[in-house]
């Protein structure tokens, strides 16, 4: 047989195989994207990728098909999904998360890189470890967790003070940031050379892990570092284990000596340590490993949110055409004589306005992947979805639709403030969901705004420093985040006694 038969007789059977599946499909499954195998469906994805991601791709496949539920099949990428965009949809899919036993699609590099985690779990093991994890995400945690993120913040704030050129504020953000977590969640003590030694090395590791995500040449760098930290990370929480042990051995001994000897736990390796301690199951060697998994994980996810979230905010503050926003919030925050858990919760509604405002124009995850197990079935307004299959939450197309957010381009915080002409319905708020879904709900998103607006408390209320932004406000597509400020949004920091000179001089 010649190469040319065999071609034909190649094309044949494809094209005998696609007939095939489209007339015996259940007609209300959710249609293909694009028959032709997922090779249309890449030159769509190539065409939008300079707009808005994967988000512009969803907006075209919307209009075209006439259905928020479709399925793309683009094998170069990786992507064999059905696209849910109706929030409706997404809501009613993350309340069936548990009764239809859906696990978090999280691709094929997340398991070696980050082992046995909570994005990764589902049923009664993630409910398990999830209320082992909430030790670290209490009101006495955060009080605790106070002073370190404002000495932190203040050390980059003089940090940036002693730049003359302008600084991007992203990336004095990812230092403050991983020192910060490096304190609250690790307990690293930087006075110690030998500490700082290791935070360096962190930073390092940091840094490759999160490349080798996305597969490729970087997945072994990735499973290289990934291994330098459990081995770092396990010395450290067997001491800390040991040493809440005895604790606890000597309280138990003696009530009398409890108030003496009780040590509260200062950092999250402490929390879980006391947390795992007194669970039934112990800390056993499988529970140790989950442990330092999640460790790892709540740097991960506080750690690129917060610095992202925080930019972006910052940046529409401080663009032409908010001055009355920045005015406000400014107003707000130094009503605030001293940041803590309870003023954050009650007297920061405009700031908190003003992040969630940022975060729906510049997201950081565009898609939350779930798989759906065979046998299961779940229905969208429009079609029947059918396991085994992988379904994608994709808001990002929602985020700029007018249906949902009257004026989509413009920065304003007081949609998300109730009782004025701005406010959103509680539909349109359903619509932004940058913390994911159900079950698997960030936990961590509560220290993520606490951890902001400590951030823009500190920055704001320093009343001898000026923030100027030397360019214009822009915004670049990726894969993670989906969105995030061009150039780390660069800015002139300067002391307030010289702003007359500076300004005279220009």
């Amino acid at each position: 047989m010649d190469y040319y038969s065999v071609l034909l007789a190649v094309v044949l059977g494809a094209t005998v195989y696609l007939i095939l599946q489209y007339l015996f499909a259940d007609p209300r499954s959710p249609p293909y994207s694009d028959w032709t195998g997922g090779f249309i469906d890449l030159v769509r994805l190539i065409r939008t990728k300079n707009r808005r991601g994967i988000s512009s791709f969803v907006e075209d496949r919307v209009k075209a098909l006439g259905t928020p539920t479709f399925k793309v099949r683009v094998p170069l990428l990786g992507l064999n999904h059905v696209f849910v965009t109706d929030p409706d949809d997404q809501k009613r899919l993350a309340q069936s998360e548990r009764k239809l036993g859906l696990s978090n699609d999280m691709g094929p590099a997340w398991k070696d890189l980050h082992g046995d985690d909570l994005m990764a779990m589902s049923g009664k093991k993630h409910k398990h470890w999830r209320r082992i994890f909430s030790r670290v995400l209490t009101r006495d945690a955060f009080e605790g967790f106070t002073p370190v993120i404002l000495e932190e913040v203040t050390k980059m704030i003089d940090r940036m003070l002693m730049s003359k050129d302008p600084i991007p504020l992203k990336n004095q953000l990812q230092i403050t940031q991983l020192r910060t977590m490096g304190r609250l969640l690790y307990g690293i003590d930087f006075d110690k050379e030998l500490e700082k030694e290791r935070f360096d090395q962190l930073v390092i590791d940091f840094e490759l892990i999160l490349g080798g995500l996305f597969g490729g040449p970087g997945k072994k760098k990735g499973v290289e570092a990934r291994a330098r930290q459990m081995k770092w990370l396990g010395g450290r929480f067997r001491r800390i284990l040991e040493e809440r042990k005895a604790i606890m051995k000597r309280r138990d001994v003696d009530d009398e000596k409890r108030c003496g000897e009780k040590k509260t736990a200062r950092n999250a390796m402490e929390m879980v340590a006391d947390a795992l301690l007194e669970d039934e199951e112990g800390p056993t060697p499988e529970n140790f490993q989950i442990a330092l998994d999640n460790l790892y994980l709540f740097l991960e996810a506080s750690h690129s949110t917060s610095i992202h979230a925080t930019t972006a905010t910052f940046g529409f503050l401080l663009s032409e055409g908010n001055e009355n926003i920045l005015a406000d919030v400014k107003k707000e925050l130094q009503a605030v004589k001293e940041f803590s858990p309870e003023a954050e919760k009650t007297e920061l509604a405009f700031s908190q306005g003003c992040i969630t405002e940022a975060m729906r124009l510049c997201p950081i995850t565009s898609i939350v992947s779930f798989r759906l197990p065979k046998g299961q079935v779940f229905r969208t307004k429009d079609h029947t979805i059918r396991g085994p299959e992988t379904i994608a939450l994709e808001q990002n197309s929602n985020l700029l639709n007018p249906k949902y957010f009257p004026n989509p381009t413009e920065y304003i915080p007081l949609r998300w403030i109730p009782g004025n002409k701005h406010s959103l319905s509680l539909a349109s708020k359903a619509a932004s969901n940058p913390f994911g879904y159900g079950a698997h709900y960030c936990m961590g998103y509560n220290l993520a705004y606490f951890n902001i607006k400590a951030t823009l408390h500190t920055m704001f209320t320093r009343a001898d420093v000026s923030y100027q932004l030397t360019e214009p406000l822009e915004f670049e597509t990726r894969m993670f985040p989906s969105m995030q400020v061009k150039n780390g949004l660069l800015l002139r920091v300067e002391k307030q006694e010289n702003l007359g000179a500076a300004r005279a001089a220009a």
